[in-house]
């Protein structure tokens, strides 16, 4: 995993071949993380997650947030569900960066 405000996890794994992903803030916990730009005002920087391919990002996104695992670890991260509708759909799924 990596920090990602300015595309620390997403541009790196563009170059090397790699899958990787920004979600939104608070979405997963920081609790722990020590931000790298201290008294930084405005921006929120968020979990950056990096995997061999964007199967391994779905397997690890789901265990890290059913049950609200991040909830129950720290009541800052949002309380939203794994939803697997999403990947169970017909309907093709679009990611934009």
């Amino acid at each position: 995993s990596a920090s990602d405000l300015g595309g620390s996890a997403r541009i790196p794994s563009h170059y090397t071949g790699v899958s990787g992903i920004s979600v939104t803030p608070r979405r997963l916990s920081a609790k722990g993380i020590v931000s790298s730009i201290p008294n930084l005002v405005g921006l929120k920087g968020s979990v950056g997650l990096i995997a061999d391919k964007p199967e391994t990002l779905a397997s690890v996104l789901k265990l890290l947030l059913e049950n609200n695992r991040q909830y129950n670890y720290d009541p800052l991260a949002l309380p939203i569900p794994w939803n697997s509708h999403l990947f169970e759909s017909s309907t093709s799924l679009r990611i934009g960066y």
